[in-house]
């Protein structure tokens, strides 16, 4: 199943992003920033923000997919293997990457619903942030927080 709308990310100066995000996009960037920040913790920084991102999203699994000729997940949470049932819209990874944007999709056959979103560019080029979770679609306000996040994400991780 193709995705049904796409959600353009945001790369405009921060004051302007922070601006026109909601009041929840807010607090969970913030939320993010100080985990990405936080000296005192044992665990990576790529863990504490995946984990935040699950929260945030109501997601079972948080990857970071690098793109291209093997699309392979650079890392995830929770570390458990993936599913080997697991299809991954490799044409819908494109397009994100292609468009900077975020998309959604329902769950079908053996894949959970996805939340698929391209990270900055010139931070983390060829990334993408994939949120799933078994359990039904995601909501486009789920959608829009991602997209919200993204930026925030790929400047802590």
């Amino acid at each position: 199943m193709p995705p049904a709308e796409w959600v353009t990310l945001r790369r405009s100066e921060l004051s302007e992003s922070v601006g026109s995000m909601s009041l929840a996009a807010l607090q969970a960037a913030v939320r993010l920033l100080d985990l990405g920040l936080r000296q005192d913790s044992e665990s990576p920084i790529s863990e504490r923000v995946a984990e935040g991102l699950a929260s945030t999203l109501s997601a079972d699994r948080v990857d970071l997919v690098i793109g291209g000729a093997g699309w392979k997940a650079e890392w995830s949470w929770p570390k458990t293997t993936r599913s080997a049932a697991t299809d991954w819209p490799i044409h819908v990874f494109s397009d994100a990457l292609d468009r900077g944007a975020a998309t959604a999709m329902a769950p079908g056959g053996n894949r959970p619903a996805l939340l698929v979103s391209a990270l900055d560019s010139s931070l983390l080029p060829n990334r993408l942030l994939v949120a799933s979770r078994s359990r039904g679609a995601f909501q486009r306000s789920e959608l829009e927080l991602l997209a919200a996040l993204a930026p925030t994400a790929a400047a802590v991780v």
